[in-house]
């Protein structure tokens, strides 16, 4: 039985960042045209080839292939494995309806948030065999083998299917206990010549590590820490310092850590950074970071190990705003934080949302204030939108029952960030007045001509100017003419 791990290629973009389990995932001109290695579908691979199992790893997006050409890479395939999520079904099923009429045998099972979440709109898809909830890795991998020696595979935790014409849920598959126990992604999977771009980047080839799952925080916008069952797991230092020197040796030169916030572990850090310099690992990378996590000491020596970038949710500039969401933060915090990250000359990068409950009109010139008083390195704005798994969904939910009808739809790639559907619900402003400030956030920050001079005088490499170039030309071309 050979299994088939596919990114499935996508009409609408070819710049989607589909990396992580829960979805939230980014495209278009939004995020400067960035592309991510495929992480979290390349880890079920890992682990299925890890337990002797014949696979074949496919990324047709990243390699920009044709749905025919993605047909023939399956011919010879009995399962196909994807990650699939409410911004990218649609265009997914397109893929996977095609495979099956090529193979009317071919058994096709689903993971990720939609699929977690909303099991019966999957199970819906004639085209759909098997749906595995929550973490993927242990449960597909059982599955896999199940079908491969011809066993009962029905009771396996964490499975959703089509049982006599109905819906049957399985309890969850237990969560790992130990991410260490996991083998780290196998990146000799991923298509060789594949340049994966990313604006924030500054040295290529770049790849991405997860050394945790979970988030202590539980933003009522964000499926992250839902997803995980509210448990946050962390890796230990040996096993990612053994990784990042690994990456190292394979020739990549920045590691962009997909953790929720990869500074929160300081005593880790610390280790794995006096390791990496004792060892002379000269690897950049970029991190996550949830504001009041850092001081001097600490960020100077991230830096000193290869930290030159750090991105923090911002999400608003409204201290009122970021209680209701439950942020476990504040705006002094990211103060700090912003100007600390500027002493010591690391790039910052500022996520905000546009749309949030207790919006007004008002909230939304304050988060431009702010934005322009913590002064960003760069900023990305969107319309907070409320994912099934999180309480947002659950308050929109309630009032209007038949939400889930649409959810798919509103959530699609080619409406996600910049359209605003449910946000009247929960702010005072209508959904055309959100969607326009979106484009009005980037237009007011990087059309300043301070800011562009000084995006160019900090260019230090042909490399970096092109891709200011290119990135910027994404930008501005959704600033000015609102295309996604």
């Amino acid at each position: 039985m050979k299994t088939l791990f596919l990114v499935p290629v996508n009409s609408l973009q070819q710049n989607v960042v589909r990396d992580v389990l829960y979805g939230g995932w980014c495209s278009g001109k939004l995020i400067g045209g960035g592309t991510v290695p495929p992480l979290s579908l390349l880890s079920v691979a890992t682990v299925a080839r890890a337990a002797g199992l014949d696979i074949v790893f496919v990324d047709a997006l990243g390699e920009g292939i044709s749905l025919e050409q993605t047909c023939e890479r399956a011919d010879g395939c009995d399962v196909v494995v994807v990650l699939t999520s409410f911004m990218t079904f649609a265009e997914d099923m397109k893929v996977l309806e095609a495979l099956k009429q090529r193979r009317r045998d071919l058994r096709v099972v689903l993971f990720g948030a939609l699929p977690t979440f909303l099991p019966e709109v999957c199970l819906a898809k004639d085209a759909v065999s098997v749906l595995v909830q929550r973490e993927p890795e242990y449960a597909v991998r059982d599955l896999l083998l199940a079908w491969e020696k011809g066993s009962p595979w029905q009771e396996i935790p964490g499975l959703a299917f089509r049982e006599n014409g109905n819906s049957r849920i399985n309890p969850p598959y237990p969560f790992i206990k130990s991410l260490d126990e996991i083998p780290w992604p196998d990146r000799t999977l991923l298509p060789p010549g594949v340049d994966y771009y990313n604006p924030l980047v500054k040295q290529y080839p770049y790849t991405t590590m997860l050394t945790s799952r979970g988030c202590p925080s539980k933003c009522t916008y964000c499926t992250a820490p839902f997803f995980m069952g509210g448990r946050l797991r962390v890796c230990s230092a040996e096993p990612v310092i053994e990784d990042m020197t690994l990456a190292y040796r394979q020739g990549y030169k920045t590691i962009y850590f997909r953790d929720e916030t990869f500074c929160a572990f300081k005593k880790r850090n610390i280790q794995i950074c006096e390791t990496l310099l004792s060892k002379g690992i000269r690897v950049r990378w970029i991190a996550n970071a949830i504001a009041g996590e850092l001081d001097h000491d600490y960020l100077a020596l991230m830096k000193r190990a290869g930290l030159y970038c750090i991105k923090f949710g911002v999400e608003t500039g409204n201290e009122e705003i970021l209680k209701l969401v439950n942020k476990r933060t504040s705006l002094e915090k990211m103060r700090e934080d912003f100007a600390l990250c500027r002493k010591l000359r690391i790039s910052t990068h500022a996520h905000c949302m546009l749309g949030m409950p207790g919006e007004t009109r008002e909230t939304i010139e304050q988060t431009f204030r702010f934005i322009r008083e913590i002064r960003p390195t760069t900023v990305t704005y969107s319309v907070c939108s409320p994912y099934p798994g999180t309480p947002l969904f659950d308050q929109v939910h309630e009032r209007f029952p038949d939400v889930v009808d649409t959810t798919v739809d509103d959530l699609a790639l080619q409406n996600l960030h910049i359209s605003s559907r449910y946000n009247e619900l929960f702010t005072s402003l209508s959904n055309e007045e959100i969607e326009a400030a979106v484009q009005e956030g980037y237009r007011r920050f990087y059309t300043r001509p301070g800011y562009i001079l000084r995006s160019f005088l900090g260019i230090r490499s042909l490399r970096e100017f092109l891709s200011l170039c290119r990135a910027g030309l994404q930008v501005l071309s959704y600033s000015v003419g609102g295309e996604k």
